[in-house]
């Protein structure tokens, strides 16, 4: 792998027996540092200050991807993706790394539970008001509620380790402490 840049627009070329004619479009061949080889894009416009400015947003829009470490098109493909499309891919992940089949089973079906009461049909809608909603009607015991949150955690990482996300939607403590404090006023509301 090199670090040199390879950045260069022409225009298009086609072949007709034998021979090199010029065609309409232009062709960007360009190789940014950590690439191992040099990419090719076609601009099917006629004016050459066009393309540039096609070129120059492309540019940009690699340089961001590269310095924040995300692949945009990753990103733009798992927003239209159902949810539940990514609870099997996670669970697939979490049995690749030979788990027990019955935790990645149960793993699954906790998600899934999660994603239907809590009406996520894509990535976009995870928030902590709806999780916060979500235990406002459970009667479950603490500790099966701590194995959802466990789940959605570590379901909401793998998102982002796989740049399905570019940042975690919610943070533990915006779900962890309301719950804790609700833990303690029925704590108290017993005795």
């Amino acid at each position: 792998m090199t670090d040199r840049i390879i950045w260069n627009l022409k225009k298009r070329t086609s072949r007709a027996a034998g021979t090199r004619r010029k065609a309409a479009g232009f062709v960007l061949a360009y190789r940014l540092p950590g690439m191992p080889k040099a990419k090719y894009r076609t601009f099917n416009v006629r004016e050459r200050t066009t393309a540039l400015t096609l070129a120059s947003a492309m540019r940009s829009e690699l340089e961001r991807e590269m310095v924040s470490g995300r692949d945009g098109s990753s990103l733009k493909r798992a927003a239209v993706k159902p949810f539940a499309d990514h609870i099997d891919d996670f669970v697939t992940a979490v049995q690749s790394r030979n788990r027990d089949s019955m935790y990645c089973y149960n793993l699954g079906k906790l998600l899934a539970r999660l994603a239907k009461e809590c009406k996520w049909e894509f990535l976009r809608d995870i928030d902590a008001d709806s999780v916060l909603g979500w235990r406002r009607k459970q009667t479950l015991k603490p500790k099966s509620i701590k194995g959802y949150l466990d789940a959605l955690w570590a379901f909401c990482k793998w998102l982002v380790d796989s740049r399905r996300l570019s940042a975690l939607p919610l943070r533990r403590e915006d779900v962890q402490v309301r719950i804790d404090d609700e833990a303690t006023i029925r704590a108290l509301s017993y005795h």
